[in-house]
C-alpha cells in the first residue's frame, strides 16, 4: 500500500518554509518598509545604507540614532537591539502576525508565486484573477513533498489529469474544492499503484 513519505504537518512546514524563502527573495525590504510608511533608501548591490530603525521607539535612545543598516542582499540589521530583519520578519513585527501569515500576506500584496495553496487563495480573495498556473504548481510541489520517488510517477500522472480541469476554476471556493479533490485522486492513484 502506498504511503505518504512525510506526515502532513511536516509537508505543511516544508511548504511554509518555501513560501517564506520565496517572499524573502522576491519582495524588496526597502519597498515594503516604504509602503508601510518607513522611509528607507535602498543601497546599491555592493553597499549598505544606515538609516533609522522602524522599531526605533523600542531602543534606549528612542530611535534618535541611525541604528538600522539595510544591505544590498535584501536584508537589514538593527544595531539598536532589533537584530536581523528580512521582508517576512519586518511584516511579522509590523503587523504582529505569525511568519507564515506574514509571508502569505506579502506574497498576495506583491504577487509573489510561492507554490502554496493558501497564498494562491489569498491572492484570489483580494479580487485578482484566479492564477491557475500557481494552483497547478502548488499541487506539483505537494506531490514532490508527499510521495517517494517511485510513487511520484503515478502521482504525476494523476496530477496531469487534475491539471486538465483547472480551467473550470472560477473563484477561491472552486480552487479549494479542486485542491482537495486533486489530493484525494493523487493519493488514491499513488496508493493503488503500490498494490499492483
Amino acid at each position: 500500500m502506498g504511503r505518504v513519505s512525510a506526515p502532513a504537518d511536516a509537508i505543511d512546514t516544508q511548504m511554509a518554509r518555501r513560501a517564506i524563502e520565496a517572499v524573502n527573495r522576491e519582495v524588496s525590504l526597502v519597498r515594503f518598509l516604504n509602503d508601510e510608511g518607513y522611509p528607507v533608501q535602498g543601497p546599491d548591490q555592493a553597499r549598505s545604507i544606515k538609516t533609522h530603525c522602524p522599531w526605533g521607539w523600542t531602543h534606549p535612545d528612542g530611535g534618535m540614532e541611525k541604528s538600522f543598516r539595510v544591505y544590498g542582499s535584501n536584508t537589514g540589521f538593527c544595531f539598536g537591539g532589533c537584530g536581523f530583519i528580512n521582508p517576512v520578519i519586518a511584516a511579522e513585527r509590523l503587523w504582529e502576525i505569525p511568519p507564515q501569515r506574514a509571508a502569505r500576506e506579502l506574497a498576495a500584496r506583491y504577487h509573489v508565486s510561492t507554490g502554496d495553496l493558501a497564498t494562491a487563495v489569498a491572492i484570489m480573495q483580494r479580487g485578482l484573477a484566479v492564477d491557475r498556473i500557481e494552483l497547478v504548481d502548488a499541487l506539483r510541489r505537494w506531490c514532490d513533498a508527499s510521495f517517494t520517488e517511485d510513487e511520484r510517477i503515478d502521482a504525476r500522472r494523476a496530477l496531469a489529469r487534475c491539471a486538465s480541469v483547472v480551467e473550470l476554476i472560477q473563484d477561491a471556493s472552486d480552487a479549494a474544492r479542486w485542491w482537495e479533490m486533486s489530493q484525494i485522486l493523487i493519493f488514491k492513484t499513488a496508493s493503488q499503484s503500490d498494490n499492483t
